[in-house]
Parts: C-alpha cells; sequence; structure tokens
C-alpha cells in the first residue's frame, strides 16, 4: 500500500512558517496547520494538523493591511541646499516629498461546513513593507494560487468576511 502525500500550497516548519496549508486531489482533502484557528491563537508546534475534505472547505477570505507612508523632502532640501544655496532646498523640498503605500500583512481565512475558522498568515512584517516590493508581489502571487485552488474545490470567496490577525 503506497503512502498518500499532501502537495502544499503554503509553508514549511522548516522555513519558520508556523502556518502550512496543504491538498490532496487523490484523497480530496486539505491539511491545514496554523495557531490560528476560531479566533483563537495558540502558539506550539504540538497542534494536530487538520485535514479538511474538499466538500467541507465552503468559504475562503482574503486581507491585505497596510498604509500610506509620508517622506518629507528635508534631507533632500539639507543636500540640495548645501549644493546649491536656497533655491536648491526649495527644489530639494519639492522633489523630495513622497508617498508610497506599505503592506504589513496579507492574510487567508477558511471556514469550514461546521463553522471551523482558519486564519493563515501568508505575509506579515511588522513595520511593513513597499507595496511594489518583490516579497508582496511574490506573497499576492501565492494568495492567487491558493484562491485558484480554492475555488477549483468547491470554496467561494466571501466577499463580507473581514480576516486579521
Amino acid at each position: 500500500m503506497s503512502k498518500k502525500t499532501h502537495t502544499t500550497l503554503f509553508g514549511k516548519l522548516t522555513d519558520n512558517t508556523s502556518s502550512i496549508l496543504r491538498y490532496s486531489d487523490e484523497e480530496r482533502t486539505y491539511e491545514i496547520f496554523t495557531p490560528w484557528k476560531n479566533g483563537k491563537s495558540q502558539f506550539t508546534l504540538k497542534r494536530d494538523v487538520d485535514t479538511v475534505p474538499y466538500d467541507d472547505l465552503t468559504a475562503y477570505a482574503t486581507g491585505v493591511e497596510g498604509d500610506t507612508k509620508h517622506k518629507s523632502g528635508l534631507g533632500r532640501a539639507a543636500g540640495l541646499g548645501i549644493l546649491f544655496g536656497g533655491a536648491g532646498a526649495i527644489v530639494g523640498a519639492i522633489t523630495g516629498r513622497r508617498e508610497y503605500e506599505r503592506v504589513q500583512q496579507i492574510t487567508l481565512a477558511l471556514r469550514t461546513s461546521s463553522g471551523d475558522e482558519y486564519q493563515i498568515p501568508i505575509f506579515y512584517a511588522m513595520k511593513g513593507e513597499k507595496a511594489t516590493s518583490s516579497s508582496i508581489t511574490t506573497a499576492l502571487e501565492k494568495l492567487k494560487q491558493i484562491a485558484e485552488k480554492l475555488e477549483a474545490t468547491g470554496a467561494s470567496l466571501d466577499e463580507n468576511w473581514t480576516t486579521k490577525i
């Protein structure tokens, strides 16, 4: 008898990830390991992996948490002011002002027909990271792949459900 395996959609315990989402088309099940279940965090690697049949995973939600960072032009104004005087300071202040979006967390939430809810952090950075960074782009692409698999196995996006860890 051959051992059945699950394919990893997200996570590994070896890369300091505390959440794992795997699937098996053969068994038609997901394996879910995350400390965040039913609104409670349980930080332990001794927690069991939950096996959820495709038919029992009914809904999912995605969340992107972030803000806008404002950067003044004072540093650029001082530098150009030293080099070119008052006119350089004015140009530096005007051209140095910027805004950019930062992302602190990207989250996936799963709901089963029995009412269990799982929150899986796809990306987390306490101070945030620029929304255009390669790690954010990679995390969003991974979230898209997971959503496609969830849709293909019968789960639907619940746009009214918000998720945050």
